[in-house]
C-alpha cells in the first residue's frame, strides 16, 4: 500500500471526527502539525470503536481517554448491553512504515493490568473519571474484554509484541476466555474507510441442502447447511457476523466445549443435539443454480447478522486452521430471515426473541428429581416455600429459597473446593446430569430440608456481610467481596465454628453469630494472599480456576493452621483491625 492509502484513511477519519475529538488537554504551543498527528491518533481510536461495536460517532468519540498520563489506554468504550468493554491503544504513523513497538505494547498491557484491578491512580482524569462505570464492568462476572491495537503502519507488529500480547491473553483467559484481540493495521483500516468491512454488509452466498421456504407474513428460508462452509464465514468475518446479535461469541466456555465435543466426537449427531443458527438478512434471492429442486439450493444473502447460535459458528470457525480439520458429515439447522417487508423494529425484536425465548437450561431437568419435590414437600411442612422449577414464584429470603440458593449453598458447603469453583464458574454444570455426580453429591435421598435450610441461611450472612462498606485498606478488597464471594462461603463453611452447621444439636442463630467474624478473618487472609501473590490477576478469571483455587485454599488453610498453633502457644491467632463497617 503507499502514501494514498494513508492519505484516503486521513480524509475518512477527519470527515467521521472532524470537532466531534476533545482536544482541549493540548498544550497551545503544540505545533498545527503535531496537533494533526494527535488528532488523527484520537480518531483512529474513536473509530476502531465503531467498527467493532454498536456505538455512533458521539458515543466513539466520548469513548477516547488518549492524553498526558493515559497509561497506554487511548480509549475505552462499555457496551453494558453486550456485556462487553473494548480498550484501545492506537498510533497514527504518518508515512506508513512501522507497526505497535515494544514499549507501546509493554505500557498497553500494563495499563490494561492495572485496568482490571482498578488501580486508577496511574491514568489520567478521563479514565478517573469514569470509575462508576469501570467498577460496573470490573465486578460483572459475565464481561468480556476486547483488546484493540490500531496503527497506519504497514508492517505487522514484532515477535516481541506478539510474545507479549499472547502472554496477557493466556494469563487473563484461564479458565475460560474473557480477552480477545483485534489488530487493525493500513490494510484493515483501508479496508474498513472503502466500506467493504463495514458492519451489516456482509453478503454471502449460502447453500442449503433439504431446504424449505416460508412467504408469509415474511420470507424466510431453512435448511442444513454444511459445517465446512460456516467454518468459512467465520474465517471470512470473524465476529463481525454477529452485529445485531446480543451475544457476542463467548469462546472458551463450558458449554462450547460441549459443543465442540459434539462437533468433533460425533459430528453424524451435530444436526441432532444443535440448536441451529439463525441469519438475518437485508435482502434474500435463490439464485437459478438448482431450480426448483428443494435438494440443494444456493441463497444469495446481502447484508448478514447471525442473530442468534454464535456460539455454534464461532465453535465450527475456531476448529482449526484448515477447513479440513471441520468433520465432512457435520451439518447444522440454519435459517435465513429476509428483512424486506418487515415492519420498522422486526430486527431486533427478533434479535431479543430468538435468545431469550424457550430456552431449555439444565435446571429445568433438575426439577424432574423426585428429591426436589420431597424437599419442597418438607420445606413446606416447616412453613418455608421452594422454588425448584423454573418459572415457581420466589419469596421473601425469610419465607424460602430457591434451587440456585440451595445448589451454592450445598455446594460451598462441601469439603471440597471444586464444586463451590462450579457453582461460581457456570452454576448449571451442576445440574447437567441428574444422575450422577456432582449433582447427587449434592441432591440424593440423604439431602435434608432442614440442613438445606440453615446452609442456606449461612450462604445468606455471608453474602451480607461482604455488602458491607470495607473500612480497611485492602487492594481490590470490592473486586474480592463480589468475585470470591463463593471461594469465602466454602473457607466459611469449613471452619470450626461453623462447620457443624448440620447437627440439629447446635443452635443455628449462635452459628450465625459468628459468621461475621469469620467472614472478615477468611477475607482478609485472601486479600492478603491475593495481593502477595496475584496482584494483576482479573478476579473474575481467578475465582473460575480450579487450580487457582485449590492452591489459594491449601495456603490459606496452612496460615490458619500456624494461627491456630501460634494462638494455642499464647500468641495472637486473631485478625488485626476492622474489616466491615
Amino acid at each position: 500500500m503507499s502514501i494514498i492509502h494513508i492519505k484516503r484513511i486521513q480524509s475518512a477519519l477527519t470527515k467521521l471526527y472532524g470537532g466531534k475529538i476533545d482536544q482541549s488537554d493540548i498544550p497551545s504551543g503544540v505545533s498545527d502539525a503535531d496537533r494533526e498527528v494527535m488528532f488523527l491518533s484520537r480518531a483512529l481510536s474513536a473509530y476502531t470503536i465503531s467498527v467493532l461495536s454498536e456505538a455512533g460517532e458521539e458515543a466513539a468519540a466520548a469513548s477516547v481517554t488518549d492524553g498526558f498520563d493515559d497509561n497506554g489506554i487511548d480509549a475505552i468504550f462499555f457496551d453494558q448491553a453486550r456485556s462487553v468493554l473494548y480498550v484501545v491503544q492506537s498510533k497514527w504513523i504518518a508515512n506508513g512504515r512501522g507497526a505497535l513497538n515494544v514499549a507501546d505494547c509493554k505500557k498497553f498491557v500494563d495499563g490494561f493490568r492495572d485496568l482490571v484491578s482498578l488501580r486508577l491512580d496511574p491514568f489520567n482524569q478521563r479514565i478517573r473519571s469514569r470509575e462508576a462505570e469501570l467498577r460496573i464492568a470490573m465486578y460483572d462476572s459475565n464481561v468480556t474484554f476486547v483488546l484493540v491495537t490500531a496503527h497506519t503502519g504497514e508492517q505487522g507488529e514484532s515477535e516481541h509484541v506478539t510474545r507479549d500480547l499472547d502472554a496477557l491473553l493466556s494469563e487473563m483467559n484461564s479458565p475460560e476466555d474473557v480477552v480477545s484481540l483485534e489488530r487493525f493495521g493500513q490494510q484493515r483500516l483501508y479496508s474498513a474507510v472503502s466500506g467493504h468491512a463495514q458492519r451489516h454488509s456482509i453478503s454471502l452466498d449460502i447453500m442449503l441442502h433439504d431446504w424449505g421456504c416460508i412467504e408469509e407474513p415474511y420470507l424466510a428460508y431453512y435448511g442444513q447447511a454444511d459445517a465446512a462452509a460456516i467454518w468459512q464465514w467465520w474465517n471470512a468475518h470473524s465476529r463481525d457476523l454477529f452485529a445485531r446479535n446480543i451475544r457476542n461469541f463467548k469462546g472458551s466456555t463450558d458449554v462450547n466445549a460441549s459443543i465442540l465435543g459434539t462437533l468433533s466426537q460425533m459430528p453424524q449427531h451435530f444436526w441432532y443435539f444443535n440448536n441451529g443458527v439463525t441469519i438475518l438478512c437485508s435482502s434474500v434471492k435463490k439464485r437459478p443454480v438448482g431450480g426448483s429442486s428443494r435438494d440443494t439450493g444456493v441463497f444469495d444473502c446481502q447484508g448478514i447478522s447471525v442473530v442468534n447460535g454464535a456460539q455454534t459458528v464461532g465453535i465450527i470457525g475456531g476448529i482449526g486452521k484448515d477447513v479440513a480439520r471441520v468433520p465432512e458429515s457435520a451439518r447444522v439447522l440454519v435459517r435465513l430471515i429476509s428483512l424486506e417487508g418487515c415492519p420498522e423494529g422486526f430486527d431486533k425484536e427478533l434479535a431479543r426473541a430468538t435468545n431469550t425465548q424457550n430456552r431449555i437450561e439444565h435446571r429445568d431437568f433438575a426439577s424432574l428429581d423426585p428429591n426436589q419435590q420431597r424437599l419442597a414437600s418438607e420445606m413446606r411442612l416447616d412453613g418455608k416455600y421452594y422454588a425448584f422449577r423454573s418459572g415457581d414464584q420466589e419469596s421473601s429470603d425469610e419465607d424460602g429459597c430457591t434451587l440456585v440458593d440451595a445448589t451454592i449453598a450445598l455446594a460451598c458447603a462441601c469439603p471440597e473446593m471444586d464444586l463451590s469453583v462450579q457453582a461460581k464458574r457456570e452454576i448449571g454444570r451442576l445440574w447437567e446430569n441428574i444422575e450422577g455426580p456432582p449433582y447427587t453429591t449434592l441432591f440424593n435421598d440423604r439431602t435434608d430440608a432442614k440442613e438445606l435450610w440453615r446452609a442456606v441461611q449461612i450462604m445468606r450472612a455471608v453474602d451480607k456481610a461482604l455488602k458491607r462498606p470495607c473500612k480497611a485498606d485492602l487492594p481490590r478488597a470490592g473486586m474480592v467481596g463480589v468475585h470470591g464471594n463463593r471461594f469465602l462461603l466454602h473457607r466459611v463453611f469449613q471452619d470450626p465454628q461453623v462447620k457443624g452447621f448440620r447437627d440439629p444439636a447446635q443452635d443455628l442463630n449462635e452459628i450465625l453469630d459468628r459468621v461475621d467474624q469469620v467472614t472478615e478473618k477468611e477475607f482478609t487472609g485472601l486479600a492478603s494472599y491475593l495481593e502477595e501473590n496475584y496482584p494483576n490477576a482479573y478476579l473474575a478469571s481467578f475465582f473460575k480456576n480450579h487450580q487457582r483455587c485449590r492452591a489459594a485454599n491449601s495456603a490459606l488453610a496452612e496460615v490458619g493452621q500456624k494461627g491456630e498453633e501460634g494462638g494455642r502457644d499464647g500468641g495472637d491467632g486473631g485478625t488485626q483491625g476492622t474489616l466491615f463497617a
